[in-house]
Formats: structure tokens, C-alpha cells, sequence
């Protein structure tokens, strides 16, 4: 597999501003991107596994996890662009922007370990739903991103497959139109299995200023063509933990087609909310609205229907 390195991504003008314009909103989502980071940093993945999943089996590939009977992750990718501060594997996946073409073989997973996975998923009669994550695995080709979308809808009891783990801020131009081709081109009715093979696309968003009309843009790519998207938002203290902030954001991305669905806390920064300030979050929030929010707490393996936060 390859990746798709853009000039803009590279040179990271776009996000620098904006945490410059916005720096109580944006800019405290980030810490800084040191040049030093060693470049041997992929080589110390640590094998954390936030959701509790029940297999991550010795030999068959770190970048594997099952997190429920009926769902799996692949990590495809080990780097991503940001440097959050709510991020529970930063210090391993994060590399600077500037060598991340120099390190392509070790960021991206190998054909073997595909192969490993792919046999694997194929010996899980259960599993019903695919994640596709990283890092961010939008930076890669767009024939790399076909390849992996095709081999996993081609196992017969996978019927959905998510793309997870995108930030949009930090890369507008990864919701590029191939890539959009690309998730089209593989939704479609098995008439053999009796069943339809669906993506969906996950993103980060945790403020309405992140919603920019480039990211607006290069979402709507996606909605237009009929591929649903759905967010994830992480409650921070001082940045989204309030009913109005939440409100906004979650009524704005409803009216670009985002679905928003899960709110997670209780994540190890120094922005941390509680799970007991989202619990509260949810019982002020009027019961009429129409989106989904599902708090989720890493590692503790549960999730709490709420109410809804967004219009």
C-alpha cells in the first residue's frame, strides 16, 4: 500500500492558521509537533487497546483488534498528521509531517499482514462490521484504499465497512473526489448473499469551528454521493463541555449530512471531562432533538444510550 502525500499536508500552512485564529478552540486541541520526534518511533507501537476488544492474538498483526463479536479494527496506517492532546497513542503513531514520505514502508501495513487479517475476518463467522483505521487512512492512495475496501466486502458475512479515524481539520483535501469514487464504486446489493455491502465514513470533530467551508466542502463530497457520515466528538473541558457549544456543533453538522454519534469522555488529558459532566450534559438537553450521541468511556467497554444533543 501507498500513501498519497500532499504538498499542502506537508507544508501544514492550513491547520497553523487556524489554531493561530482560533487558539482557545482549535489551537488547545494540539500540542505541538516537535521536529525531533525520532524517526524510529513507528518501530515502538505500544499494544493499547482502549475498547476492551476480545481478541488481539500474538502473530497475527498488531494493527488487528476485535472489538466486539460482530466488529474488528484494522489499523491500516501508524501516522497521522496532528499531535492531539486527547489522543491515547500520540507519542507512538505521530511522526512529523516532512518525513512521513521517507518512512512510507513502515507506516503502512504490509501485503502480509493484509493476508493475515484478511484470513482471519474470513474464520470469524460473526463479524458483520469492518473498521478501516489508522493514523488516518485517508492519506492513502486511492488505489490502496480500493484495494483494502474490495478485499474486506469481498468476505461474505462482512456486510459494513467504516473508514475511521479522519480529522478534517488538519486535511481538507484528503475528502478529495476519487476518494469519493472510490467508496461509491463499492456500495452495492449482493443479490447472492442477499444483502447489501455498505460504507460509511467516521470523522473527528469536536467544535463548531472546526467546521471551515474547505471542510465543509470536502464533506459534502461525501454526502452528496449518498455515503453516510457519522462524527465522533471528544467532551473537553473548557472547549465543547457545555450545552450550547454541543448544540451548535452537533445541529451544524446535521445540516451538512453528518450523523453524530458517539461523545466520548473521560480520556487521559489535561482537557479531561468526566463521564459524570457528559451524564449532566444529557439530562439538560432537550429530548426533542433529533441526533444520536453515545458517550463511551476507553477500556471500560460499555456505552450509554443518551439523548440527544443536536437539531
Amino acid at each position: 500500500m501507498k500513501l498519497r502525500i500532499d504538498p499542502e499536508m506537508l507544508k501544514g500552512d492550513y491547520i497553523e492558521n487556524l489554531t493561530a485564529e482560533h487558539p482557545d478552540t482549535i489551537g488547545v486541541q494540539f500540542d505541538p509537533l516537535k521536529e525531533s520526534i525520532p524517526t524510529n518511533i513507528v518501530h515502538n507501537l505500544e499494544k493499547i487497546r482502549p475498547f476492551g476488544g476480545l481478541k488481539h492474538e500474538k502473530g497475527l498483526s498488531d494493527r488487528y483488534e476485535q472489538l466486539y463479536e460482530d466488529r474488528a479494527l484494522f489499523r491500516v496506517i501508524d501516522s497521522c498528521q496532528a499531535r492531539c492532546t486527547n489522543c491515547y497513542i500520540k507519542n507512538q503513531i505521530v511522526v512529523p509531517r516532512h518525513i512521513m514520505p521517507t518512512l512510507e514502508e513502515k507506516l503502512v501495513a504490509s501485503e502480509e499482514e493484509v493476508e493475515r487479517v484478511l484470513k482471519e475476518v474470513k474464520s470469524q463467522p460473526k463479524l458483520r462490521n469492518f473498521l478501516i483505521s489508522g493514523g488516518t487512512p485517508f492519506i492513502l492512495t486511492a488505489e490502496s484504499l480500493d484495494y483494502l475496501i474490495g478485499e474486506f466486502l469481498k468476505i461474505s458475512q462482512i456486510s459494513q465497512i467504516y473508514i475511521a479515524g479522519s480529522r478534517p481539520i488538519f486535511n481538507p483535501n484528503m475528502f478529495r473526489q476519487e476518494i469519493v469514487e472510490v467508496l461509491t464504486n463499492h456500495v452495492r446489493y449482493d443479490a447472492e448473499l442477499k444483502k447489501n455491502k455498505r460504507i460509511g465514513v467516521t470523522v473527528h470533530i469536536n467544535h463548531p469551528d472546526e467546521l471551515q467551508p474547505e471542510v465543509v466542502e470536502g464533506l459534502n463530497n461525501f454526502s452528496k454521493s449518498g455515503i453516510p457520515l457519522f462524527s465522533q466528538t471528544i467532551l473537553m473541558r473548557g472547549v465543547n463541555d457545555s450545552e450550547e457549544t454541543l448544540e451548535k456543533l452537533y445541529s451544524n453538522l446535521s445540516g451538512i449530512g453528518v450523523n453524530p454519534y458517539y461523545l466520548l469522555h473521560a480520556m487521559p488529558t489535561r482537557f479531561a471531562a468526566s463521564s459524570r459532566d457528559g451524564r449532566a450534559l444529557m439530562q439538560l438537553s432537550p429530548s426533542s432533538h433529533s441526533c444520536s450521541a453515545i458517550p463511551m468511556s476507553p477500556g471500560a467497554n460499555w456505552r450509554t444510550p443518551s439523548r440527544s444533543l443536536g437539531a
